[in-house]
């Protein structure tokens, strides 16, 4: 299954929703060189929802619990 919002979300949008959310404040060098992969990619979470009725929250919303999990996680 694919679990995402079905929207384009770019890799420099997750670094500054991740650092938002974590209350970081530091510069984001984009189109660092060696850089590879896809442009972007798009998918759906279509099938999860209709197998599991799920529903998803907005990227910003899900990424908290996230960091909180890992902040908590690094203090062990």
């Amino acid at each position: 299954f694919n679990v995402c919002t079905g929207q384009t979300t770019t890799l420099e949008r997750l670094a500054e929703t991740v650092m938002h959310v974590a209350g970081v404040h530091k510069r984001i060098e984009a189109g660092a060189p060696g850089g590879f992969g896809p442009h972007r990619r798009i998918a759906t979470s279509n099938r999860i929802k209709t197998a599991m009725g799920l529903e998803f929250t907005s990227l910003d919303k899900g990424m908290k619990p996230t960091i909180e999990w890992y902040r908590h996680a690094l203090e062990q």
